[in-house]
């Protein structure tokens, strides 16, 4: 087994996941607190990897431009993302 750390970059966006609600729709997005009723998730995690991800292109452009500009400004080109749903400070 081959076994890496990786960097887990949150970005606090409640305001933002409560509007998109196509984005927590997405196939390939982890969550922990998924409800199967309303769709509606409370925290989503997904990939980053030098601009790309399983999601990244079909994601909306502001979340799209949030990740990547999050992930620049930390040095990282490879990251877990956690999108959380905390209020933005």
């Amino acid at each position: 087994m081959n076994k890496e750390t990786l960097p887990c970059i949150r970005i606090n966006c409640k305001s933002l996941l409560n509007t998109l609600t196509p984005f927590r729709c997405l196939p390939s997005v982890a969550t922990w607190s998924k409800n199967k009723q309303t769709k509606d998730y409370r925290d989503i995690f997904t990939v980053y990897d030098h601009g790309e991800g399983p999601d990244m292109d079909t994601m909306p452009q502001v979340v799209r431009k949030m990740i990547t500009d999050a992930c620049q400004e930390a040095g990282v080109e490879y990251a877990v993302i956690w999108l959380a749903d905390v209020e933005e400070v």
